[in-house]
């Protein structure tokens, strides 16, 4: 029986309004809500991104901070502060707009469609924000994420550029809108076009909306590759085909429950041997949320504070990314990895402004063992393609449980987290990246606690961040950001660490240059300079770090300084440049990357250069992602490499896409072809 459209249009203002408590992104104009604030925030976020536009209302509102001082600003004073926005209209339409509020309405932002219409720049979109945001009426509002949201949720094709057309969404918007809450309606129909039904690649399994008008949302997903007969590494006859097979499927209802099973087999390893049978992995979890509650059951990652104890599933800063990260809790695995996981069960409580988390793993990984007992070798590569990597497979098992407690509100988090760690009685021969410390030498177990922080002032401007932890082998660390952006022409950026001589975490992933933090002093200074939003940003970066390590007993100490910019040109809205150099003293790194919009069509290549003491390597990488339709994508991958040695491999990231998890590490000779099909299954009611 069908469900009725009164019914239905019920159901999702509930479901959009109670996503939208938990979810809206706390905003600054949201937080001071005047009739002022909403019409400058929508002026200056016209045609114009979110974090692009915070700083200018930022600088807006500081220097104007009310109606009146706007309307008697000069227009030069307005055009300086719009300066690097665009779109220099706006800024004269904003000016013009206050300058009429206070001689015709006594600087009160009018209350009707009529009144509203009389301000230049002010169009039916504005005028529905400002008349819902501000004032709490029963006014729809229409924008590009509102024209997304609706025409995927209700199949509609009228285009959106015809005077028709538009009336087909705004009529809809109008019998959709929850007139008792207006203005958390609107909004939260804009935000979820903002986070989870994107341009591109939009987050279906996570709309709060999917689960009213449609039953379940399936999706099925195949990888496959083929790459030459040689194994890069080894150099050692493959136990298996050189193909790549990865297989996946989920089932979601939205905000209730969702599940995912996988399997994955790798470039060289078999179908069978001896006793196996099947894919070499697979990996399987269930995600149940009920309101405040949050549970997960299988495979997870759980990532805490600045990666001090626990950050699974993220690379050193050093490798891939400058930015500080903050880990926010658990999430399960959606993607074929065999590292750097869970498994086992996780959960999370929220509790007005407190979160509570729990999570228990027990988890086999590869490893050898020596003729006196100890496990060496820890590895959670998950390839299993010679000989000897088939003999250590799942040899060991891990075992972790921790927990958390983090108090949240809009400007500042605090969190407490701990974790215990052990091998099921095993010992650990050099823990892996330890750098062969003697004082870790036969490790059993350790536990690890940490405090983190979070905190915005000057109105976001000024951004404070970091972690501190001790772990029971008596070592303790410290990573701290500091962060100042501007946002019109410089952001800042220092980061500052410390490491202690005999501090180790299995899972820690603090941005250090080891895998691991382990005994490390270093800093990193970063300048991002913007002076024409249109064309792209320009980010310079200097890092310096030095590390002591007791190697069996031998003092030894390693320092290093490097340097680096990434550069990126936007041409109008379809191509992109982007240009990624780093240098050290014996060693640079390029990669020039281009990308262009052809509509469904979406063609990426990439060119990478390293040169190190004594040798180069080059790659070159082809994409091509093809789009017919929201329900299909497919993407093709081609690689061509020559990397001579180790001292010249080259990194890149191409996620799912490839079929492996995160950072791609080339180095050899040869090349990679690669595919995947992208189609959720959608089953109505």
């Amino acid at each position: 029986m069908k469900t009725s459209a009164s019914s239905l249009y019920r159901t999702l203002r509930q479901r959009l309004g109670a996503w939208y408590d938990r979810e809206a992104r706390d905003l600054p104009w949201r937080r001071d809500v005047s009739a002022y604030h909403v019409l400058l925030s929508e002026v200056i976020l016209q045609q114009t991104r979110v974090d692009q536009g915070m700083s200018y209302y930022h600088r807006f509102t500081e220097a104007f901070p009310t109606v009146y001082d706007l309307a008697a600003a000069s227009e030069d004073e307005v055009l300086l502060l719009w300066q690097g926005l665009g779109y220099y209209s706006r800024g004269r339409n904003l000016r013009r707009a206050a300058q009429i509020i206070v001689s015709d309405f006594g600087g009160e932002l009018p209350r009707t469609l009529e009144e509203l219409s009389r301000l230049p720049g002010v169009g039916p979109y504005t005028r529905g924000a400002i008349l819902s945001f501000a004032y709490n009426l029963p006014f729809p509002t229409v924008d590009g994420n509102v024209y997304r949201v609706l025409s995927r949720l209700f199949a509609i094709s009228d285009p959106i550029d015809t005077g028709a057309g538009q009336r087909v969404y705004w009529q809809l918007a109008e019998e959709l809108l929850d007139r008792e809450h207006p203005s958390r309606h609107n909004q939260a129909l804009i935000e979820l076009g903002a986070l989870c039904c994107t341009p591109r690649s939009p987050h279906c399994l996570e709309c709060p909306l999917l689960g009213n008008t449609l039953e379940a949302t399936h999706e099925a997903r195949i990888f496959y590759g083929k790459r030459s007969s040689t194994d890069f590494a080894s150099k050692k006859p493959l136990l298996g085909s050189e193909d790549a097979l990865r297989l996946s499927y989920s089932y979601a209802t939205p905000h209730s429950l969702s599940l995912f099973i996988a399997g994955e087999k790798d470039y060289g390893e078999p179908w069978r041997r001896g006793a196996h049978r099947g894919f070499d992995a697979y990996s399987l979890h269930a995600k149940l949320e009920h309101r405040a509650l949050t549970l997960v059951l299988g495979d997870y990652r759980v990532a805490r504070g600045s990666g001090l104890i626990l950050s699974q599933g993220a690379f050193p800063l050093s490798f891939l990314s400058l930015t500080p990260r903050q880990g926010t809790g658990v999430r399960p695995v959606r993607s074929m990895t065999e590292s750097d996981f869970s498994r086992g069960a996780a959960g999370m409580l929220r509790v007005g402004s407190y979160r509570l988390g729990l999570f228990a793993s027990h988890r086999r990984i590869d490893a050898r063992r020596s003729d006196e007992g100890f496990l060496t070798a820890l590895s959670e590569t998950g390839l299993h393609t010679t000989e000897v990597a088939w003999a250590a497979r799942r040899q060991a098992l891990t075992r972790l449980y921790g927990g958390w407690i983090e108090y949240r509100v809009p400007d500042l988090e605090l969190s407490l987290q701990g974790v215990y760690q052990d091998w099921q009685g095993d010992q650990l021969r050099h823990p892996p990246g330890s750098q062969g410390d003697a004082t870790l030498e036969g490790l059993q177990s350790y536990a690890a606690w940490s405090f983190s922080y979070r905190y915005l002032a000057l109105r976001g401007h000024l951004r404070l961040s970091g972690e501190a932890a001790y772990t029971s082998r008596s070592a303790w660390a410290f990573i701290q950001h500091l962060s100042y952006l501007q946002g019109r022409w410089v952001d800042l950026r220092l980061s500052l660490w410390h490491i202690g001589a005999h501090y180790w975490t299995y899972y820690g992933r603090a941005g250090t240059h080891a895998l691991r933090p382990h005994s490390e002093d270093g800093g990193r200074l970063q300048l991002q300079l913007t002076p024409f939003s249109s064309l792209g940003s320009t980010l310079l970066y200097l890092d310096a770090y030095r590390s002591d390590s007791q190697r069996l007993g031998e003092d030894m100490a390693y320092s290093s300084v490097s340097y680096g910019l990434m550069t990126s040109l936007q041409i109008e809205r379809e191509a992109s440049l982007r240009l990624h150099y780093r240098g050290r003293k014996d060693s640079h790194r390029f990669k020039l990357e281009g990308a262009y919009d052809l509509g469904p069509w979406q063609p990426h290549l990439a060119l990478l250069y390293a040169r190190g003491a004594a040798s180069s390597g080059w790659a070159v990488q082809g994409r091509l992602r093809w789009i017919p339709s929201e329900r299909l994508q497919l993407d093709l991958l081609a690689d061509a490499f020559d990397a001579s040695s180790w001292d010249s491999r080259l990194y890149t990231l191409t996620p799912m896409l490839r079929g492996e998890y995160g950072a791609t590490l080339l180095y050899g000779k040869g090349a990679v072809l690669g595919g995947r099909v992208r189609c959720p299954l959608i089953i109505s009611r």
